[in-house]
């Protein structure tokens, strides 16, 4: 699958081919801001990039205990006037919850 979203240069494909060294899927993006999940060492664990300088883009591991999937990135105003909001679904607790970084 290749997707065709261009921020700064960079495509999202481009910022999972160059960062994301295992199983990767279920990219997204907003602004300078691409996160994904990645298959890493028996579980899935979400990652995000920050693409606003494409010539030193700076990638984060959010959670790396248990799973986490399908990671989203969003800017709302009425949710959050201090930048991205970063959501998924983690496993950490033995259950299912959503949880967000900002």
């Amino acid at each position: 699958m290749v997707l065709f979203l261009v921020v700064a240069g960079l495509t999202i494909s481009t910022v999972l081919r160059e960062f994301a060294v295992n199983s990767s899927s279920d990219p997204d993006i907003y602004g300078s801001i691409v996160v994904w999940q990645q298959f890493v060492e028996g579980d899935w664990d979400i990652y995000y990039a920050d693409i606003t300088n494409p010539a030193s883009p700076e990638v984060f591991n959010i959670a790396d205990y248990y799973d986490q999937v399908n990671p989203s990135v969003c800017r709302k105003a009425w949710l959050s006037p201090f930048g991205n909001i970063i959501v998924w679904q983690d496993n950490y607790y033995g259950n299912w919850d959503i949880l967000k970084i900002q």
